[in-house]
């Protein structure tokens, strides 16, 4: 994180809790009015609230924050860390917590190699949006060989807002959309998905019974129905991204997905990412590659599987890109 990032972070921050004193709501709900405050450009005063001297105090924060003049990528950072501690302070589930901002470099640089033969404008989605940082991240980093756009998936209101201020504040060509992912979708084909998938059990089972990876007894797989609605609205020959813990990529499940994936499409990659990203080794999560079927797709022999360096080995970790690249131009 940058200084600017952090001095960005640390003006929501005070403009939060300074919010806060005067209106009510939780925390994640004063961080959207904040962000609203800085799209507008103003502080909004419903019923005299928050006070004028609150709001005075307030526009001395987002003077601040014009005054800074943070890039795109400080401004995404800064708001990531700042939903990152209101998480906490919630102890929001699992589910909603954000993904972490080394994943999210990591999948962007996966994103920029696979899409990189690519010469026409590039469409990216995601099923799972939260609060848009790995989607935005991935757009971001491909924004600077492409013209990109996307979409979002999201069934939780107050992340839909949250997704759609960090949206206009970073001015990213993505539309968001406030629906349940695994209903039927109004998207245009994507040439890439990408999702930090949530784990658990999908209760509208009369939705998974249109899925081929249903559970045949009992609730299925919230999950393992999103990475076949996913492929669903890919292009042919486009590519998918999940981030799912290592405990659900055991032998039967990976099994169970290559059994779908017959005539549909190919499993590229199973990657491990490092364990310093995350607090416990049953937190771990790793990277799953799938390309559609399609004109030019085929099974990479070898498909890429290990472990991710740990950022801090440098020399491994650009041994990793070596090897990416050239696995990359093997496969396309």
């Amino acid at each position: 994180m940058t200084d600017k990032s952090y001095q960005v972070f640390e003006a929501l921050k005070k403009a939060r809790e300074l919010l806060a004193k005067d209106v009510e709501g939780n925390e994640l709900e004063h961080l959207i009015e904040s962000l609203e405050n800085i799209v507008e450009g103003k502080v909004q005063q419903i019923d005299h609230l928050p006070t004028d001297e609150t709001v005075r105090l307030i526009e001395e924060e987002l003077s601040y924050l014009k005054a800074l003049s943070p890039s795109q990528e400080d401004w995404r950072k800064a708001v990531q860390l700042a939903y990152f501690q209101v998480a906490r302070e919630m102890g929001l589930q699992v589910n909603h917590a954000p993904t972490p901002e080394g994943v999210n470099a990591l999948v962007s640089l996966l994103a920029k190699e696979l899409m990189s033969p690519i010469e026409r404008p590039i469409r990216v989605a995601d099923l799972t949006l939260g609060g848009g940082f790995l989607l935005y991240s991935v757009i971001q980093s491909l924004k600077e060989d492409h013209e990109v756009a996307g979409d979002g998936v999201e069934v939780d209101e107050l992340l839909v807002a949250l997704a759609e201020n960090v949206r206009e504040i970073l001015n990213l060509p993505v539309k968001v959309h406030l629906q349940d992912s695994l209903e039927h979708l109004l998207l245009s084909p994507a040439d890439l998905m990408v999702s930090d998938l949530p784990v658990g059990y999908y209760p509208k089972e009369n939705v998974a019974g249109r899925y081929q990876l249903r559970r045949k007894d009992g609730m299925s797989y919230a999950h393992e129905l999103l990475i076949e609605q996913s492929i669903n609205y890919l292009n042919e020959s486009g590519w998918a991204c999940f981030l799912l813990p290592m405990k659900q990529l055991d032998i039967e499940t990976i099994q169970k997905l290559m059994q779908f994936l017959k005539g549909k499409g190919y499993l590229q990659a199973l990657l491990s990412l490092p364990k310093s990203f995350f607090k416990t080794e049953s937190q771990q999560k790793g990277i799953l590659l799938i390309q559609k079927s399609g004109d030019g797709a085929k099974q990479a022999k070898p498909a890429l599987m290990g472990q991710i360096p740990e950022f801090s080995d440098k020399e491994r970790l650009e041994e990793f890109v070596h090897t990416l690249h050239q696995w990359r131009q093997s496969v396309l």
